[in-house]
């Protein structure tokens, strides 16, 4: 029977970093403290090497809540139990077997938001132009009922080893509701407000963890031909299952996109129609609205109007890291899979369809006219000066998969003879050379654009690197 002594800690930070956090802008020194306190208390049992059990418990206070003091502190607490087949009876002449465990837990786990505080709040550092005075705008109002977020969580996993340890892997499957989940709320614009951070949201993700290392070939010695593989694989599926005050026009539902019975990072957009070609108003684009018809200016028209797109995070993440070893040389290359998700990304848009200075883009060269009815925005004599904001970017014309599988990076190395140094009084010494973030082998959509940034694609780097002991 194992205990762990309860641990206290009182103190003050930043975000839990920093004591004080000073930036001085137009003279003044703003002074931002926060103060935090936690308890814990863990207690572990084992039974005959075969079975095991756990708990935890922990007390965590922020004066992040401190307006109503009942919602400062918040319980957290888990626990799991163990079984160690590998010890039993039945397994032991399964002689291929290692090591098989199976294991469950369930626990509540909280979440402190740092964009949000229960006190009124007001920015500063502004200066009057005429007086030369500082003074502050009132930014969120006071919510005594703000808290914390809460996630409950069960999760079933298997760990296990196989012929001789060769193969090695975990799998675990999980499920985590939350509840309290921070959102923007709209407010009566009477109150003075017409939105602030709060406890809007409840969702659910459940999902499956795999992880698997492989020996291909073990070196009896340093300089034997040595491979592994490690493979990891993520799948979730996440929903947002309760949401109060959701949003009513299609804006709102840009910037905060929860909606019942959608993923978490839902991607909204307008179904692009066409090119108005009606007389006087040549030019315009149009888009579906929910009742069949189409209109042009959509960013405050009802957020029934938008239609589901898909969602912005990846479903499924998946990789490969290879470590190969012979004589002293070395490979090791990291190959990544994201997929099942997407996203938007217009290569051409103006938001003044009309007004453009500088050099134009190329895609308007196949620019809308009464000839050439092509989907691409008017320019001259048919563009329109109407402010059409984020709507283009949100449209369907503007999404794209963002399915890639990239490598994260490529390593070569050599490490130098031990018996080559020693006259040099040199322990060791290696060599690596190291690419980060070349070009994507594979998108699933073929537009001009690395799907990972949504634009120019992270630039690759290369590093090289001596390592010498003496």
């Amino acid at each position: 029977l194992g205990w762990t002594a309860p641990y206290w800690r009182i103190g003050s930070s930043n975000a839990g970093i920093n004591t004080y956090q000073f930036q001085r802008y137009n003279g003044l020194v703003p002074d931002v403290r926060h103060r935090y306190a936690s308890a814990y208390f863990n207690a572990t049992y084992t039974f005959d090497e075969r079975y095991n059990a756990f708990g935890s418990y922990r007390k965590d206070y922020a004066d992040v809540y401190g307006l109503n003091a009942k919602f400062r502190g918040k319980p957290l607490w888990s626990v799991g139990v163990g079984w160690n087949i590998h010890k039993e009876e039945f397994i032991h002449d399964i002689t291929w077997i290692d090591f098989l465990k199976l294991r469950y837990s369930y626990g509540v786990t909280g979440n402190i938001y740092q964009g949000a505080t229960s006190y009124m709040t007001a920015s500063t550092g502004e200066t009057n132009r005429d007086t030369n005075i500082p003074y502050g705008v009132i930014e969120s109002p006071e919510n005594p009922f703000l808290r914390w977020e809460k996630n409950r969580s069960h999760n079933i996993g298997l760990d296990f080893s196989v012929m001789d340890y060769r193969l090695r892997g975990t799998i675990d499957y999980y499920k985590k509701i939350g509840e309290d989940i921070f959102g923007n709320k709209l407010l009566d614009a009477t109150t003075g407000f017409s939105s602030m951070n709060a406890n809007v949201a409840s969702i659910v993700n459940k999902g499956i963890e795999l992880s698997l290392s492989y020996d291909w070939f073990r070196p009896r010695r340093d300089s034997d031909f040595a491979w592994t593989t490690n493979f990891t694989f993520t799948y979730n599926k996440n929903e947002v299952t309760y949401v109060e005050n959701p949003q009513t026009y299609a804006s709102g539902l840009i910037s905060s996109p929860f909606k019942t019975g959608y993923p978490v990072n839902a991607l909204w957009m307008f179904k692009f129609a066409k090119i108005d070609d009606t007389p006087g108003r040549e030019g315009q684009q149009l888009y579906y609205t929910a009742d069949g018809g189409t209109h042009y200016d959509m960013m405050y028209q009802s957020a029934d109007n938008m239609f589901f797109a898909g969602q912005s995070d990846p479903k499924v993440i998946a990789g490969i890291d290879n470590q190969i070893r012979w004589k002293g040389f070395s490979l090791g290359f990291l190959l990544t899979y994201y997929g099942g998700h997407k996203m938007f990304c217009l290569p051409y848009h103006n938001s003044f369809e009309g007004s453009f200075y500088g050099p134009i883009d190329i895609h308007y060269l196949d620019a809308w006219t009464p000839d050439n009815p092509t989907d691409v925005p008017a320019i001259g004599q048919y563009a329109h000066s109407q402010v059409l904001d984020q709507a283009p970017y949100n449209s369907s014309r503007a999404l794209h998969d963002a399915d890639f599988i990239k490598f994260r990076n490529i390593v070569f190395g050599y490490d130098v003879p031990t018996r080559w140094l020693r006259h040099l009084k040199v322990n060791n010494c290696s060599i690596r050379f190291q690419i980060n973030d070349p070009k994507a082998i594979w998108t699933k959509d073929k537009a001009d654009f690395d799907p990972e940034t949504g634009g120019i694609r992270t630039q690759s780097s290369y590093v090289l690197g001596l390592n010498i002991n003496i």
